[in-house]
């Protein structure tokens, strides 16, 4: 039977950074992972932002994600040998001068102007159907998530820290022992559980009712388009080269399936069309189910009862900003006491659900 310090359940962003941290530090550990299609982090465009668009308003814990998030993937982009780390402007288009003024008294902020520039542009773009001035987002890009993964994955292989398979069972006593469905099991002292929207259906956690929000993402060819900056008015078009573009992203709270929905394409065309008039194919239709709290913060931290059981989830749409501080956070939390962030701490959510230890 394997022995090691930790197991990791799950190889999305969130497990994926854990076990960098963990090699960094020289912890013995297994990830266990089933290469799950729908997981969020295979589907999702990878966008990073420090600004919330639609209040607006800065992004959560983004003085210190941000410059940590893009030290962090510039570090892995040398280890993986591999690059996908792609900083482009971010140009946001807005409905009328009402959100336009809105905007100009929040980017007048100090604590804005770091991130926004001012004043606003107005030059017009080729095909971009657009009369009013539009805003530019500084420190934005995107991360090439499925190709992270990939080269991550294919490089944990090569240092056997991976294993493909499912989880059973973990079953707690002196030594934890983890069961899997093809392998034989293994013994650990701690499991981190960072298994995205999976989460939901088990018993572990479910205290922390941890949900699901299905995205739609279409990749359409348009060869007019000509730009390699990220566009947004209520959806985004994100180019990723030979003239494909990304189309994002829907979000649906009632259906869970993983059936990419017609509807939610159809939405996505018709944003599409409305702001640029070249001619365009869909040449894919993705969908993901993303995780999330009730109060839409990670859930990071140890079980209430099981000490040597933590989870790591709830990113959301934020993932690609917040994986790397806070995957650092908990290897630091575990290993040498460190603090979680009350934020993102898991133990808030026996304030919602009562004192589950009686």
């Amino acid at each position: 039977m394997k022995k090691v310090d930790i197991v990791i359940i799950g190889q999305g962003i969130a497990g994926t950074l854990l076990a960098f941290e963990l090699l960094k530090k020289g912890i013995d550990f297994l990830v266990v992972d089933n290469n799950h299609k729908h997981a969020s982090s295979t589907v999702a465009a990878g966008l990073y932002n420090p600004v919330v668009f639609r209040k607006p308003t800065l992004g959560f814990n983004v003085q210190n994600v941000l410059p940590f998030a893009l030290s962090k993937y510039q570090e892995l982009e040398a280890v993986l040998d591999a690059h996908f780390l792609f900083k482009r402007p971010y140009w946001k288009f807005f409905e009328n001068y009402k959100t336009i003024n809105n905007w100009e008294a929040k980017a007048a902020e100090t604590k804005f102007n770091e991130y926004i520039n001012l004043p606003l542009l107005k030059s017009p773009i080729s095909g971009v159907l657009n009369e009013l001035p539009y805003a530019e987002t500084k420190f934005t890009g995107n991360v090439n998530l499925p190709h992270f993964l990939e080269r991550s994955r294919a490089y944990l292989e090569s240092e056997k820290r991976i294993i493909n398979d499912e989880l059973v069972e973990i079953i707690t006593d002196v030594e934890t022992e983890v069961k899997l469905s093809k392998e034989e099991s293994i013994k650990c002292a701690r499991v981190i559980l960072a298994r995205g929207h999976q989460e939901q259906d088990k018993k572990e956690f479910a205290y922390t009712t941890i949900g699901a929000t299905k995205g739609d993402i279409l990749t359409i060819k348009c060869p007019d388009l000509k730009c390699d900056y990220t566009l947004s008015r209520g959806f985004f078009i994100l180019p990723i080269g030979n003239d494909l573009y990304k189309l994002g992203a829907t979000y649906d709270w009632e259906d869970k399936s993983y059936k990419p929905s017609e509807s939610a394409k159809n939405e996505l065309i018709k944003r599409f069309e409305n702001l640029v008039s070249f001619p365009y194919e869909v040449v894919l239709h993705e969908t993901g189910l993303r995780p999330g709290a009730k109060d839409r913060r990670p859930l990071i931290g140890e079980h209430p009862v099981q000490k040597n059981l933590f989870i790591f989830n709830g990113l959301g749409s934020k993932g690609v900003l917040l994986a790397p501080f806070y995957a650092n956070q908990l290897v630091n939390h575990i290993f040498e006491a460190a603090p979680i962030d009350d934020e993102v701490n898991v133990e808030r959510m026996k304030n919602y659900y009562g004192n589950i230890e009686n």
